[in-house]
């Protein structure tokens, strides 16, 4: 079984392969615009992903301060995302 770091270093590593693929396919194809914008949406989530394995694994071992500093990132990374989201929907 891999530890924490390794899980992490591998969901990175193959996220990273695979939203660099999504944008070289996107630049390749004549409909390639939303495939970039796709490609980089993953690249933007792969540090919330990683924040979410520590969340899981913190959680596994009952470490409740690292548990509670990853649920607060969280919830600050869900903040800016639905405040963003509201200013741009009202053209703010």
């Amino acid at each position: 079984m891999r530890t924490l770091d390794g899980r992490v270093a591998l969901v990175l590593n193959v996220g990273t392969w695979l939203a660099s693929a999504v944008i070289a396919l996107g630049l390749a194809l004549p409909v390639g615009p939303p495939l970039v914008m796709t490609g980089i949406a993953l690249l933007v989530a792969l540090p919330i992903l990683r924040v979410t394995l520590v969340l899981i694994d913190s959680l596994r071992a009952k470490d409740r301060r690292i548990a509670a500093i990853c649920a607060a990132v969280l919830l600050i990374i869900a903040f800016g995302i639905v405040l963003s989201a509201r200013t741009h929907a009202t053209g703010g």
